[in-house]
């Protein structure tokens, strides 16, 4: 549905440039091992951290690609996490149109835009980022690997949805015990929980070629 009524406006709006979509990280994966773009628009029903994963891959892939979140709900850590990663853009589902146009255009100007209730809820969690939040010492796939232990997932599995093997699972999170001093599977549970960083999965991936390299929408 997002891309239905979404793409159309965009399309008039940015005249020359070509939008090529994705319905979930795994379908964006090969795009972004095979293309570079301009921007990154991701849109979730929520926040776990494979998003994140994605971006980071696709700025790895083409380091000039910048990004933009579509949120219907994010909490406080992850917007901070998000801007700590270098996303530029924190833009609520339910903002008007005219609203996505003008951070669209900010962030590929080389602006920043946050929807108002994105930068309240980045200023609250300021406070407690500078005293010590020990999330900020993981590395992307730790978090990423911290997230899915705390959603109850026995580290093969994580293993497998993630392409990794058991052991090295393993070892990312004997580095989150010894970064953070969280070390049991029901504190790090426990952790998520309480700090607003489970029950949130991406939902759709919005990509933007470079008119240098024009490309035919996906289906």
């Amino acid at each position: 549905m997002f891309r239905e009524i979404m793409i159309p406006l965009l399309e008039r709006e940015f005249p020359g440039y070509t939008f090529i979509t994705a319905s979930s990280i795994k379908e964006a994966t090969p795009l972004l091992e095979h293309h570079a773009f301009d921007l990154l628009i991701t849109d979730i029903s929520g926040l776990e951290s494979p998003w994140l994963s994605m971006i980071l891959q696709a700025r790895d892939q083409s380091p000039g690609t910048k990004a933009i979140i579509l949120t219907s709900e994010m909490s406080s850590f992850w917007v901070h996490r998000a801007i700590r990663e270098g996303v530029l853009g924190i833009v609520t589902k339910t903002c008007p149109v005219s609203e996505l146009v003008c951070a669209i255009h900010s962030v590929v100007e080389g602006g920043k835009h946050l929807s108002p209730e994105i930068a309240q809820k980045f200023m609250q969690h300021i406070s407690y980022s500078q005293i010590g939040n020990p999330m900020n010492l993981l590395s992307p796939r730790e978090l990423e690997i911290f997230v899915q232990i705390g959603h109850g997932r026995r580290l093969k599995s994580i293993a497998k949805e993630l392409g990794l093997s058991p052991c090295t699972v393993a070892v990312h999170k004997h580095n989150i015990a010894r970064k953070t001093g969280i070390i049991t599977s029901a504190n790090i549970a426990r952790y998520c929980l309480e700090h607003g960083m489970l029950g949130l999965k991406p939902e759709q991936t919005l990509l933007r070629s470079p008119t240098a390299e024009p490309e035919a929408a996906a289906a």
